[in-house]
């Protein structure tokens, strides 16, 4: 079976796309942490590590160190002490770091140990979903689109966080693997995959709409055929329920959360948001690009909003309708949480997880040499610049 892994022309190509992508990340950030000459000290405000002892001091800082900012810090805190209702740990859901801490205790239980232990983690989650959208992709389309697909994700501006401490690519991963075998008739696996998502990522739950869509869709198909399909055979997408239920239940009972809702409210409220209509996020980032005090990711923030929103449409014309249903599900539950300090917080890292726009770019890259030459210099060239700044914990999302 191994053996055959190998062999697989998905696996290899995953492979020949993410060693060199993070030989590629993990110099930037290296070079950039060595040769900044600025105070990169614990801060509650700028450097926030949260009683964590910093990963830093000769090759374990640069290798190891440069990765461990902002969010990572939750993770690490949850694997080392659990949860609490002491700050605002519950906004992430379990399975992340609970897998963090048991890498971590295996190698030692130190600091350095939980870090590596999520990279890990985020590393062979993010190998694994290269794998799999290159499968899924080829399985719809051809293996020309398949290893776009697969290389635009990998080069776009963000994409180092599928290889950072984060959970990125391990609900990416979940995600993507529910569409293939969903789309593959084979729901039990996509159910299996679909339970994990919402306990990688809390919006994670919303999947069920496109896999129910699709179900009822394979359900239509086979009335009147000699093999018309059962509806109890979509008893797997109860599985995403489950996990979606499940966080919000052990927060209420084990950790004491005082309200179901408690992960979601948290989760919210983060950096003084709140919900608000989709276009208020956006006509209040633009209000604040207009103002000309922003920080250097809120441009991005907006482009890369309005861009996923037009892919977002025309994926409804190109696309078979499972893809832009998660699209539109997806990105309209990003944009209505708005913050006060920062419209459209993180949404440069939130647009990620939008697979199928990757897939249609990937297809005008196909078709045309100019769209494929500006989407892997200026996404090279970016993604470079956002992993320095998140080197030396400048806000990248």
């Amino acid at each position: 079976m191994i053996r055959k892994l190998f062999e697989s022309p998905a696996f290899r190509f995953a492979l020949q796309v993410y060693l060199p992508l993070r030989v590629a990340l993990s110099g930037a950030a290296a070079l950039v942490r060595a040769l900044y000459p600025g105070d990169l000290t614990p801060d509650a405000v700028f450097r926030p590590y949260l009683g964590v002892a910093p990963v830093e001091g000769g090759a374990r800082g640069l290798l190891l160190g440069v990765w461990q900012r902002w969010d990572t810090l939750w993770y690490m805190l949850i694997a080392r002490d659990g949860y609490g209702m002491q700050d605002t740990r519950i906004f992430a859901p379990p399975l992340y770091p609970w897998l963090m801490r048991l890498l971590g205790r295996v190698m030692g239980g130190s600091e350095a140990a939980y870090l590596l232990g999520g990279l890990i983690v985020s590393n062979l989650a993010c190998l694994a979903l290269f794998v799999y959208l290159y499968r899924l992709v080829e399985m719809e389309w051809s293996v020309v689109l398949a290893r776009r697909s697969v290389a635009y994700l990998a080069l776009f501006p963000s994409a180092f966080y599928l290889l950072a401490a984060y959970s990125e690519s391990l609900f990416m991963l979940c995600v993507v693997a529910a569409f293939y075998h969903a789309r593959r008739g084979e729901w039990a696996r996509a159910g299996a995959w679909g339970f994990f998502a919402p306990l990688a990522r809390l919006p994670g739950v919303a999947i069920v709409l496109p896999l129910a869509w699709e179900f009822v869709r394979q359900w239509a198909l086979a009335r009147g055929t000699e093999r018309p399909m059962s509806w109890w055979r979509g008893w797997p997408l109860l599985l995403v329920f489950l996990g979606g239920l499940f966080f919000p239940l052990y927060a209420y009972w084990v950790v004491g959360s005082g309200s179901v809702l408690a992960p979601f409210t948290v989760h919210t409220q983060r950096f003084m948001g709140r919900f608000a209509w989709p276009w208020e996020s956006l006509w209040m980032a633009v209000r604040v690009l207009a103002s000309g005090r922003f920080r250097v990711i809120e441009p991005f923030d907006l482009l890369f909003a309005l861009l996923f929103i037009a892919l977002t449409v025309e994926a409804f014309r190109r696309l078979p309708s499972i893809y832009p249903i998660y699209m539109a599900v997806t990105l309209g539950g990003t944009l209505t949480k708005v913050s006060e300090i920062q419209p459209l917080l993180a949404v440069s890292r939130y647009v990620l997880v939008l697979f199928p726009g990757f897939i249609l770019l990937a297809r005008w890259g196909w078709r045309k040499a100019w769209v494929h030459r500006l989407v892997v210099y200026l996404s090279f060239a970016l993604l470079i610049f956002f992993v320095g700044q998140f080197a030396i914990w400048g806000w990248i999302g």
